[in-house]
């Protein structure tokens, strides 16, 4: 069974796609379907302007030809060519500026239609030697359509039944008799259009599968990005308070420990005040609470965001500061004690004053060669001394260090 975040439900139009429903079915619901036609916008831009750049160089060597059957001709062959390619002119220039969608589709159908009319008739004036090239000329552009440019199969039978409608009196009711004759071409050209919108079909099943195939793939890429963010949440970060835990944190202790030669980081050990007679008086659920706010009021009074707060135990929390110096470390340690002083939480079960949640802070500084667990012990011993002269203070480890058994009994460790 595949893991909730690479299961997905398939739309009724992509289900019907792999089922390969019938041409006039094709589309996706509406808003699957922008995004089909935005993702291929640029490619059938692309397609369509050279299509319609060389259909403007097929009129120029028609208008060529059109001077072996005489000045008429050529005038005629020549006043065509220059009132279709106007219209071509303007497509090349609106199509761009439309989104993609059926009005960008009837611009360029429209238009294809112009350019396909104006070679047929240009026949009218052509002698008979040259009539039929011209009714094979509109069948073959129009039949070119279909072969190369990406138009959705619906609005490609619209314009192969358009043009043959037009093609056909064109043709047969032509003033040119060697033109009349070429009828057969035009039936063959008829005939043929089945077979290239056929090919059109299977390119753009092919090419919504592939759409199809691919979204998908954004989709579970997506999703495996955001387990790999959830778990990486869930393993750096404590599901209580939402700040980093105790792994994350020595991590980053021991990466700054690794680089004492560029910056000598200080740790902050802190630990809330008397917090097991809080929770004997108030229960757990208060006492989770406690915690969440405690931690809120700690990362709310950091300044750099290179500076991590983190729990490490159950009411014990550690704040690294990479790269501050004495002065900013006393100044953080007293921010944060104050902002746990405002938070004004009760504690009536605390023997002493104030009758408040506060917290204790061991403040150490690590030295060249220095150790992950010497900085500790020594900000643990700094935080023990401020517990035991009164709570709600911050004390420095260097303070201490040469006086009082609790640090040599650290230093034994």
């Amino acid at each position: 069974m595949k893991p909730d975040f690479l299961s997905r439900k398939i739309s009724g139009a992509e289900q019907d796609v792999e089922r390969l429903k019938p041409w006039h079915r094709l589309d996706f619901t509406y808003s699957l379907e922008q995004e089909f036609l935005r993702q291929g916008g640029e490619t059938w831009l692309r397609i369509t302007r050279n299509w319609m750049l060389e259909t403007l160089g097929l009129g120029i060597v028609m208008v060529w030809g059109a001077a072996l059957s005489g000045p008429d001709a050529a005038r005629a062959a020549l006043l065509l060519q220059a009132g279709a390619s106007l219209p071509v002119v303007l497509a090349l220039v609106l199509l761009p500026r439309l989104s993609p969608g059926v009005r960008r589709e009837m611009l360029f159908s429209g238009t294809a239609l112009v350019v396909v009319v104006a070679i047929a008739v240009q026949g009218w004036w052509m002698s008979e030697a040259y009539a039929n090239r011209y009714v094979m000329a509109s069948g073959l552009a129009l039949f070119s359509i279909f072969l190369v440019v990406p138009l959705r199969v619906k609005q490609s039978v619209g314009l192969g039944v358009l043009g043959m409608a037009i093609l056909a009196p064109i043709t047969v009711f032509a003033p040119n008799p060697a033109q009349q004759a070429a009828w057969d071409l035009l039936v063959f050209t008829g005939l043929a259009l089945p077979l290239s919108l056929q090919v059109r079909l299977g390119a753009e099943r092919g090419q919504r599968k592939l759409f199809l195939l691919r979204r998908r793939e954004d989709m579970q890429r997506e999703a495996l990005a955001r387990a790999n963010d959830r778990l990486r949440e869930l393993s750096e970060l404590d599901p209580l308070t939402g700040i980093a835990n105790r792994r994350c944190f020595d991590a980053a202790l021991h990466d700054q420990i690794g680089t004492l030669a560029a910056s000598q980081p200080l740790l902050l050990l802190i630990d809330v005040d008397h917090f097991k007679r809080f929770n004997d008086t108030y229960g757990h659920p208060q006492g989770d609470e406690c915690l969440r706010l405690v931690a809120a009021a700690l990362r709310a009074e950091l300044r750099q965001s290179s500076d991590m707060v983190a729990r490490i135990g159950g009411e014990e929390f550690a704040v690294l500061l990479p790269s501050a110096d004495e002065v900013s470390a006393d100044d953080v340690a007293e921010r944060i004690r104050l902002g746990v002083e405002r938070l004004q939480l009760v504690h009536g079960g605390r023997p002493d004053s104030p009758p408040i949640v506060t917290i204790s802070v061991g403040v150490a500084k690590a030295f060249v060669h220095d150790t992950a667990a010497a900085l500790i012990a020594r900000a643990d011993a700094a935080l023990y001394s401020a517990k035991a002269t009164g709570r709600n203070r911050a004390v420095w480890a260097e303070c201490i260090s040469s006086a009082g058994d609790v640090v040599r009994s650290w230093d034994q460790a």
